[in-house]
């Protein structure tokens, strides 16, 4: 299993995460029908810069405005603004099954190698897929 990125998604979470370093940025991917064509960035509500966490209300009133244009959650973004592109045990844990996990490691030059993790349902286990940008 893999997916497809679009160039426009990728483009702006790169730059979320740009302009949040050394934060943790976060937000929402959208798909409709092929891959992941938007992504919505959120403010990260967590105390910690090595966390995020989102604010259900404002994800609440995003997804009901992702449905309104046909639009739905197919997962979810951060960075890890020191590295490494692969889920910690809080990000495993907290991953909902049958929805993406994109991380991208903002270290070194800020460009970021950005990966891609899935929980399959009843699974405890994150899994790296690949991505293929369109």
């Amino acid at each position: 299993m893999g997916f497809e990125l679009h160039a426009a998604a990728e483009k702006a979470l790169r730059e979320h995460a740009r302009l949040t370093w050394p934060q943790e940025a976060c937000g929402l991917l959208a798909t409709g029908t092929d891959g992941v064509q938007r992504y919505l960035p959120m403010a990260n509500t967590a105390s910690a810069r090595s966390r995020y966490e989102i604010d259900p209300v404002e994800f609440a009133r995003l997804e009901r405005e992702l449905r309104e244009v046909g639009l739905r959650v197919c997962g979810f973004f951060h960075s890890h603004p020191h590295g490494p592109a692969r889920p910690s045990d809080a990000d495993a844990a907290a991953a909902w099954p049958r929805h993406l996990q994109l991380i991208l490691d903002m270290g070194g030059d800020r460009t970021g190698r950005l990966t891609a993790w899935y929980k399959d349902r009843g699974s405890r286990e994150l899994r790296q897929i690949p991505v293929q940008a369109t």
